[in-house]
C-alpha cells in the first residue's frame, strides 16, 4: 500500500521474486522434479535457510540478467499443473506415518516462516511502505503454485454484499458440512440457527464472516496451510480493499504476526489438534493475565516458607467478587507447593452456612486426614507416625469430633478414653492445644503445609479465633496461611480486620495482595490466546468485551460464554477458526454485573438444569453427590428428575462451567456468584418449601444411623429454613430432637453460635404442655440452651431460657446444671452479691448450709475442723499415723492412698462441690472470709464422701490457704496432689 505501481515497486517486486528463485537454486538437494516437465519445482518444506539480504544484493548486481531470471521463475511458478510442492501433500503423508515425521514437517514449516520473515524484514529496509498485495501474491504462489484468482482480489473476506445474513449462514453451514471435521456437531449448528434468528443489520463490518463464494480459504487449506498462515495470506491479498476489516494496514503488522508465529508456534501458527476442535471455549488453567505483580508478591512468602523451610507467614488476598483471588492462589499452589511434596488444607466459607463457619476449618482438617490416611508413599507414612507420636488417646478423643478421619491414622481402644468432659472456654482451650500439636506434627521442611481459607468475609469470630491461635504458634515451621476475602464486604469493624491485627501483633509476617480488574491490554491478550487468533484480528472484539465487563476476570469469562451460547462467538469447522460479530456485540444489552449476567444465563437453560442448580444451591457452595442424590428434585409440576437423567444434566453443567467435581464425590459451584445467582432465581415464597423438602428427603432416605448423623447438621439447617411448614406436633417433636443432637454436635466442635441457634429452634418447637409428656427432652433442651446462651455472651437469653426450667423442673437437682450458668453469668456481670445469695440458698437445699455473714473466728473454726478431718481420713487411708505434721513425710504411700480413695457416689454432694466451686470467684471479690469457708468446706465434703472431678480443685484451694499462713511446703504438696488427681 506504499503507492501506485512504478519503477521503485517494480524493482522491489523483482527483488522479492528473485530471492525466491535464488532460494530454490541454493537448495538443489531439496528440489522436487515433476516428470516430463521442463520446469523444476521447489518444495517450500525443504531447507530454505539462506541470507535473504545477500540474495537481494546478488540480484541487484546481475541487472538485466536478474530480470530475465525472475521472468523465468515466474513462468515456472505459474505453469499449469505445477506447484511449489504443496504443503498438503507433504503433511498428509508425513502426519499419517508417525509422530516424529509430524515434528519434522512442523520444523520445516517453521523454516519457511523464518524465510518469509527475513524477506519481509529485508523488504522494509528497501521500502517501508511496500505494496502488501504483491507480498501476498508472492507468498500465495509460493504455496499454491498459481496466481490468486481475480475474484479473490475483488471481494473482501468478510463483505457480504447484497446477501442476507440468513443466506450467508446457510452457505457457511453447507461449507461446514462439506469440508468441516465436525459435520455432525449439533451444538454448533444449533448456535448457528440462533444467530440466523437474530435481526440482521444493513451491513456487517466485523471481521468474522469469511467470504463464502470464492474458495480461497479452501484452496489454502487444501495446500495444507495452518489457519493463521492462511489468514495472513488472505489479509495481504485484500490489503487494498477497505471493506475488509482484517486486512493488513502496514508491513509492520505482517512482521509482528510472523514473529509471533515463530515465537510461539503452538499458539500462533499450528492448528489445534483435531480432537481439540470441539467448538468449545477452552480457558487455560495455567495462565493468568494481568497478574504478574500479584504472582510475584505471592511467590515471596512461598519462597521463604515453602522452598526455604521458613517459620510461618500469613498472606491476605483481597479484591471484589470475580477478580480472580482463588485462581491466583490455586495456580501458585500447583506451581510452587505440590511439586515440592507439600500439602494444602483448603476450606471455603459459605454465605448460606454462616451459622457453622467453624465447620469449614474442621472439614478442611478432616479432608487432610482422609487424604493422608489413604496415601501410601514414604512421606505420608512418616507424617502419620509423627502425628501418632504427639497426639495421645485423649487428644484423639478431643479432635476426632472435629476430624473423624483422624481415627484412620491413630487407632485407640475405647478403654483408653481418659479425657474428662469440660465445658465452655475450657473445651476451647483443650481443642486449641491439641490442634496446635497436630499442626506441629505435620509441618516440616520436607512436607510444607498451606492452610488456604477462601471467602473469609463469611467467617465469624469463632472460626477466625481458631485460625489466629493456630497461626500464632511460634514453634510452627514451613506453615503458610492464605486467606481470601472480598474487599468491598469487609469493613474496618469486620472480625477479619481485628484478627489480622492480632496476627501481626503475634509477630507473624503478613503480606497483603490486592486484585482489581485486568487492564485492556491484558484482556486483549487473553482473548487472542483463547481464540488462537492474532491480536490484530481480535482487537475490535476484545475492545467490545472490555467495554462491557470493565476487565473483571469472571465477568469477562462468563460474558464470552454467553456470547458463545447466543451464537455471537462460534467456531467454524470449515474456516477452522473462531468467528465473532462485533457490531451485534456492541449493540447487545449486557447486565451491569456478573451476578445479573449469570442469572440471565441460568434462566435460559433447560428447566431441569435450572432446577438442579437451584436445589443444589440450597445445600451451599458444595455438597456430596451422595447427599444430593437423596433429594427428590422436582422439575415443573410434580415431575421428579431421575438419577440417571440427573447424572447427564450434572455432566452438562460441569461442561458448561457451572459446577465442578472436586475430591471424592464432591460437587462444588465453580464460583459463589453462580450459587448466589441460582438461589436468587428461586421465588422467595418457594424457598422455604424447597428447604423443607430437602430436609425431609435427607432424613427419610438416610440408610443408617451413622449416615443420618453424618448429614445431621445439613438436615437441621434445612428444617430451620423451612420451619414455618412444620404443622404436625409429632413431627415438631422429632425435629426438636434433631435440633438437640445437632446442638450437642456443634458444642463438641466449639461451634457455640450455631449450637445456640439449634437449641433455640428446638425450644421454639415445644409447647408448655410438653413439659409433662416430653419432660426429659424439654429439660435437656432448655438446659443446653442456657449453657449455649452463656458461652456466647447472650446474658439476656440465659435468663429467658432458665425461667421455664425454674418453673417446671421437678426437683432442685434438675435445675442445677442450668443454675451453674446463672452463677457464672452473674459473676461475669459483676453481680457478685446476687450470685452469692442464690448460690448459698441452693447449698442449703443440698444439705450444706453456709451462713453469709461469716467472721474471722468462723474461718479459724473451719480450718481446725479441716485439719482434724484430714488427719483422721488420711490415717485411715494409709493405715498408719505420722509424727511429723498432718501428713508427716508425704511419702509415696500417702499420695497413693489419697489417689486410691473411694469415689463419691452421693449426687447431692457432687452438686454441692460444683456450687461451691462456682461461688469462689464471687466470694473472692465480695468476702474473703466466705472464700476461706468455701475452700475448707469443699475439702471436707471430699474427705467425707470420696473423690470426684471437683476434688482436685478442693485440694488446690486448701494448698492456697496453707500458703497464705506461711506453710509453703505443705501448700506446694497439696498443689502437686491436685495435679496428680487430674
Amino acid at each position: 500500500r506504499g503507492g501506485g505501481p512504478g519503477d521503485r515497486h517494480a524493482s522491489l517486486h523483482s527483488a522479492m521474486l528473485s530471492s525466491i528463485g535464488t532460494l530454490s537454486q541454493e537448495n538443489p538437494e531439496n528440489e522436487c522434479y515433476e516428470e516430463n516437465s521442463a520446469h523444476h519445482i521447489v518444495n517450500p518444506l525443504g531447507e530454505l535457510e539462506c541470507d535473504v539480504e545477500d540474495t537481494l544484493q546478488t540480484s541487484e548486481k546481475e541487472g538485466e540478467s536478474s530480470q530475465k531470471t525472475m521472468s523465468s521463475q515466474r513462468t515456472a511458478m505459474t505453469a499449469e499443473g505445477s506447484s511449489l510442492g504443496t504443503v498438503a501433500a507433504v503433511r498428509e503423508v508425513d502426519l499419517s506415518s508417525s509422530a516424529s515425521s509430524s515434528s519434522v514437517v512442523e520444523s520445516q514449516l517453521l523454516s519457511v516462516i523464518k524465510s518469509f520473515l527475513d524477506l519481509v524484514q529485508t523488504t522494509k529496509t528497501i521500502d517501508p511502505c511496500p505494496n502488501l498485495v504483491d507480498v501476498g501474491k508472492m507468498i500465495y504462489r509460493g504455496f499454491v503454485g498459481s496466481e490468486p484468482s481475480t475474484s479473490v482480489m475483488s471481494q473482501p473476506q468478510s463483505a457480504l454484499g447484497d446477501r442476507t445474513l440468513e443466506e450467508a449462514r446457510s452457505a457457511l453451514a453447507d461449507a461446514d458440512l462439506e469440508h468441516g471435521p465436525n459435520n455432525n456437531d449439533a451444538l454448533t449448528m444449533k448456535r448457528r440457527r440462533r444467530s440466523v434468528e437474530r435481526e440482521r443489520g444493513e451491513t456487517h463490518t466485523s471481521s468474522t464472516l469469511p467470504c463464502v463464494g470464492p474458495p480461497i480459504d479452501i484452496v489454502l487449506r487444501e495446500a495444507g496451510l495452518p489457519v493463521q498462515l492462511s489468514m495472513l495470506v488472505i489479509n495481504l491479498l485484500t490489503a487494498d480493499d477497505e471493506r475488509c476489516t482484517e486486512r493488513y494496514q502496514s508491513i509492520d503488522e505482517v512482521e509482528r504476526d510472523l514473529i509471533a508465529m515463530l515465537a510461539d508456534p503452538d499458539r500462533n501458527l499450528f492448528d489445534l489438534p483435531l480432537e481439540s476442535q470441539t467448538g468449545r471455549l477452552d480457558f487455560p488453567r495455567d495462565m493468568l493475565y494481568g497478574r504478574d505483580l500479584q504472582q510475584m508478591q505471592l511467590s515471596g512468602p512461598f519462597d521463604r516458607v515453602i522452598r526455604n523451610g521458613g517459620s510461618r507467614e500469613a498472606v491476605f488476598v483481597k479484591g471484589i467478587s470475580g477478580s480472580g483471588k482463588s485462581s491466583l492462589v490455586d495456580l501458585q499452589l500447583r506451581l510452587a507447593l505440590f511439586p515440592l511434596g507439600g500439602r494444602v488444607i483448603f476450606g471455603k466459607f459459605d454465605a448460606l452456612r454462616q451459622r457453622q463457619p467453624v465447620a469449614v476449618v474442621c472439614q478442611a482438617l478432616d479432608n487432610y486426614c482422609a487424604d493422608l490416611a489413604a496415601a501410601t508413599d514414604a512421606e505420608s507414612l512418616a507424617l502419620r507416625a509423627s502425628i501418632a507420636n504427639v497426639i495421645n488417646a485423649g487428644g484423639v478423643e478431643v479432635l476426632s469430633g472435629l476430624m473423624p478421619s483422624l481415627r484412620k491414622i491413630i487407632s485407640i481402644d475405647s478403654t483408653d478414653s481418659i479425657t474428662r468432659q469440660v465445658d465452655g472456654m475450657e473445651s476451647v482451650n483443650q481443642l486449641f492445644y491439641h490442634l496446635s500439636l497436630f499442626l506441629g506434627a505435620i509441618t516440616r521442611p520436607m512436607t510444607p503445609v498451606v492452610l488456604f481459607l477462601d471467602d473469609l468475609q463469611w467467617a465469624d469470630e469463632a472460626a477466625l479465633d481458631m485460625v489466629t491461635t493456630l497461626i500464632s504458634e511460634r514453634f510452627l515451621t514451613s506453615f503458610l496461611f492464605i486467606g481470601c476475602y472480598r474487599e468491598d464486604e469487609v469493613s474496618q469493624s469486620h472480625p477479619v480486620m481485628k484478627h489480622r491485627q492480632n496476627i501481626t501483633q503475634a509477630g507473624v509476617p503478613s503480606t497483603d495482595i490486592v486484585l482489581c480488574g485486568i487492564e485492556k491490554e491484558d484482556c486483549h491478550q487473553m482473548i487472542s490466546d483463547l481464540l488462537h487468533l492474532p491480536p490484530r484480528i481480535t482487537q475490535s472484539f476484545a475492545d467490545a468485551v472490555y467495554a462491557k465487563t470493565t476487565g473483571n476476570p469472571l465477568f469477562v469469562t462468563q460474558f464470552l460464554l454467553s456470547l458463545f451460547d447466543e451464537g455471537l462467538l462460534q467456531f467454524s469447522a470449515s474456516a477452522r477458526r473462531w468467528e465473532f460479530d462485533v457490531k451485534a456485540i456492541q449493540e447487545r444489552n449486557v447486565a451491569d454485573n456478573v451476578a445479573a449476567l449469570l442469572t440471565s444465563k441460568i434462566s435460559g437453560m433447560d428447566t431441569r438444569a435450572q432446577d438442579l442448580l437451584k436445589w443444589a444451591a440450597c445445600l451451599g457452595s458444595e455438597c456430596k453427590e451422595s447427599v444430593l442424590s437423596k433429594v427428590d428434585i422436582k422439575s415443573g409440576v410434580d415431575r421428579s428428575v431421575g438419577l440417571m437423567e440427573r447424572g447427564v444434566i450434572m455432566q452438562i453443567l460441569v461442561n458448561e462451567g457451572m459446577l465442578s467435581r472436586v475430591g471424592s464425590g464432591m460437587i462444588r459451584f465453580s464460583h459463589d456468584s453462580v450459587q448466589h445467582s441460582a438461589y436468587q432465581l428461586i421465588p422467595p415464597l418457594d424457598r422455604a418449601g424447597i428447604h423443607f423438602q430437602i430436609a425431609r428427603d435427607l432424613q427419610r432416605n438416610a440408610l443408617s444411623p451413622e449416615e443420618l448423623d453424618d448429614m445431621l447438621i445439613t438436615i437441621v439447617e434445612q428444617y430451620i429454613r423451612g420451619v414455618g411448614l412444620l404443622t404436625n406436633h409429632d413431627e415438631k417433636i422429632g425435629v426438636a430432637k434433631l435440633c438437640l443432637a445437632a446442638g450437642k454436635k456443634a458444642m463438641s466442635r466449639s461451634e457455640f453460635v450455631p449450637a445456640s441457634i439449634y437449641y433455640l429452634q428446638g425450644t421454639a418447637l415445644l409447647q408448655q404442655t410438653d413439659w409433662d409428656q416430653y419432660y426429659d427432652l424439654s429439660l435437656e433442651l432448655f438446659t443446653c440452651c442456657v449453657e449455649a446462651q452463656y458461652v456466647t455472651g447472650n446474658y439476656d437469653g440465659v435468663a429467658i431460657a432458665y425461667n421455664p426450667i425454674d418453673l417446671h423442673a421437678r426437683c432442685i437437682q434438675d435445675k442445677l446444671s442450668a443454675f451453674f450458668n446463672i452463677i457464672h453469668m452473674l459473676g461475669a456481670q459483676g453481680r457478685f452479691s446476687e450470685a452469692i445469695g442464690r448460690g448459698l440458698a441452693v447449698l442449703d437445699q443440698l444439705g450444706e448450709p453456709i451462713k453469709r455473714d461469716v467472721t474471722k473466728e468462723d474461718v479459724a473454726v473451719e480450718f481446725r475442723n479441716t485439719e482434724a478431718l484430714l488427719h483422721e481420713v488420711v490415717t485411715k487411708w494409709v493405715a498408719s499415723t505420722s509424727s511429723d505434721g498432718i501428713l508427716g513425710q508425704w511419702d509415696i504411700s500417702v499420695v497413693n492412698a489419697i489417689l486410691a480413695a473411694p469415689v463419691m457416689h452421693d449426687k447431692d454432694k457432687e452438686l454441692s462441690l460444683m456450687v461451691m466451686g462456682g461461688l469462689l470467684r464471687s466470694a473472692y471479690q465480695e468476702n474473703h472470709h466466705l472464700l476461706s469457708i468455701l475452700m475448707h468446706r469443699s475439702l471436707q465434703v471430699t474427705l467425707k464422701h470420696g473423690l470426684n472431678k471437683q476434688s482436685a480443685y478442693s485440694f488446690a484451694s486448701y494448698g492456697l490457704t496453707l500458703c497464705r499462713i506461711r506453710r509453703i511446703d505443705e501448700g506446694y504438696r497439696f498443689g502437686q496432689l491436685a495435679l496428680a488427681l487430674l
